[in-house]
């Protein structure tokens, strides 16, 4: 992860950066680089149901079982089947 990444958001003073606890999200050159924007930051407690770690691990399970193998699907319909069928295992 790069901190410079963020510097694409120029010209979005007010804008609220959410993250999670990690490295880049609490370094020091992140933190000077989201004030100079104008921008934000929103974490999460960890071990709240605000903390989103929760749903990236769903999603990521998701990805992998689901939809990783099936880049693209015939219809909306057969996805959501899929998707389904998966949840409903």
């Amino acid at each position: 992860m790069r901190t410079d990444l963020v510097e694409d958001a120029r010209g979005r003073a007010g804008a609220i950066f959410h993250g999670d606890h990690g490295s880049v999200y609490t370094s020091k050159d992140y933190t000077r680089l989201r004030t100079s924007l104008g921008a934000n930051r929103s974490m999460g407690t960890v071990g709240t149901s605000a903390n989103n770690s929760l749903a990236d691990a769903f999603n990521a399970t998701l990805k992998r079982e689901v939809l990783h193998d099936n880049n693209s699907w015939p219809d909306q319909a057969t996805c959501r089947r899929e998707v389904f069928r998966w949840l409903a295992r």
